[in-house]
């Protein structure tokens, strides 16, 4: 998480740096250009000034928004209303527009559709005839820019527009979108008009003097930029606190609630659901590794007769002993007990062959009879003991539900033979 932030701050330093440097190569670009080629130069200036907002626009989408959103952080156009909240891409492109018009001595951006969300119909619509010559033409052809000279208030002013094409990581929020006037967008489709709208009073004048203004002008957007930037990251770092140590909290959540779904409340070994489990895994890696696999059954003799003579407390009880005696003769890691199921235990012993199985079993039914566990009510002996059946299976030859059966057989012989003993399935 930690990391993740980290990255995100980074993107968003590159993206400043990015700017800065498409204003500082507009200005370098714009102070060679002569007076004679007035026209073209604010061609030349506004066609740049597109390509870096659609770049800043593109890097802010791929490095910034994605990567918030996927760890909790709101992406919204009303962004400023909510906690934690970052603009989409399209509301970031506006949002710049509007400052650049602020502060950038009547220079300006927009992006408007023939199809704007309904909170955007009037500013973001098709407002006068250029804008709808504009969508008429980018439609025709999304590669060619569209630009007129036009007279206005403040003179002449140079309107350059640009194909907004959706992209991937777009299409399917603009789809799904309740308030989405359209839901066929495809990649590549023309969503919307990017509009550069370039004043050109006083260029006419001394080219050096004009270079300056310009230079001042795209200077406050970088620092309105780089105000924008600092904001963001300072957010960012607000939350970036309450984000870990609500990933920290989760992480520890899920923790504890896979230990609860997978252990015996009561003897506090596995359980029969995290049984299965390790039982299907273990027998893939036999199969996988040709290793043999064994499995011990194990029943607490006569254990009716103790709960009904001592009570459930006190059977509870010889339960939990007898689990922390078996669990303890597991020799490896790799070695696994669970309750399967009242006073049934089932073993899983991987790359474990019949021989060790066998030693296992014995040493397990040794010390719980050596434990003494009082056991007055038992048909035969004074203290609480075990019967184990043992199954052994090697490699491609594995069978969960057969390893299964066979273990069963061996404890319910080793039941009929006697109780207090092992019995092992013998391959026929």
């Amino acid at each position: 998480m930690r990391q993740l932030l980290k990255n995100i701050d980074i993107s968003i330093v590159l993206l400043v740096v990015a700017f800065s440097l498409g204003i500082g190569a507009m200005i370098l670009h714009v102070s060679s250009l002569q007076s004679s080629l007035l026209r073209a130069s604010a061609i030349n200036t506004a066609s740049i000034f597109s390509h870096t907002l659609t770049a800043v626009r593109t890097l802010y989408t791929s490095d910034v928004v994605l990567a918030a959103s996927a760890y909790g952080m709101d992406v919204t156009h009303d962004y400023l209303l909510k906690k934690n909240a970052i603009p989409l891409p399209a509301t970031f492109t506006i949002r710049l527009g509007e400052l650049m018009g602020k502060h950038a001595g009547g220079a300006y951006s927009r992006l408007y559709s023939a199809l704007p969300f309904p909170w955007r119909r009037v500013e973001g619509g098709l407002s006068d005839e250029f804008a709808k010559k504009a969508w008429d033409e980018l439609s025709r052809d999304p590669g060619k820019p569209y630009s007129r000279f036009v007279e206005t208030g403040q003179g002449l002013v140079l309107r350059y527009a640009t194909a907004d094409l959706m992209r991937p990581a777009c299409v399917e929020c603009h789809n799904s979108h309740p308030q989405s006037p359209r839901r066929d967008w495809k990649a590549g489709d023309l969503g919307g008009v990017l509009e550069v709208s370039l004043p050109l009073q006083g260029i006419s004048q001394q080219v050096a003097g004009q270079v300056a203004n310009i230079r001042l002008i795209y200077s406050l957007v970088g620092l309105v930029m780089l105000g924008g930037f600092a904001l963001a990251i300072y957010r960012l770092k607000l939350s970036e606190k309450t984000l870990i140590q609500g990933s920290e909290e989760l992480e520890v959540a899920n923790q504890t609630l896979k230990d609860i779904s997978e252990r015996d409340a009561l003897t506090q070994i596995a359980n029969r659901r995290c049984y299965d489990a390790r039982l299907s895994s273990e027998v893939s890696a036999a199969k996988r590794s040709a290793a043999p696999l064994s499995m011990l059954l194990i029943d607490i003799d006569y254990f009716k007769l103790y709960n009904d003579g001592y009570g459930h407390e006190q059977g509870d009880e010889a339960l939990i002993q007898v689990a922390n005696i078996a669990n303890d003769c597991m020799l490896r890691e790799t070695d696994f007990l669970a309750r399967y199921g009242g006073e049934e235990f089932v073993a899983l012993l991987p790359f474990t062959d019949v021989e060790g199985a066998i030693g296992i079993a014995e040493n397990i039914r040794a010390k719980i009879e050596a434990a003494a566990i009082p056991h007055a009510f038992a048909s035969q002996g004074d203290c609480v003991t075990v019967s184990v059946g043992i199954a052994t299976q090697t490699g491609g030859n594995i069978d969960a539900r057969e390893l299964f059966k066979f273990a069963d057989a061996e404890l319910y012989k080793a039941k009929a033979n006697g109780r207090n003993r092992c019995e092992v399935y013998k391959h026929k």
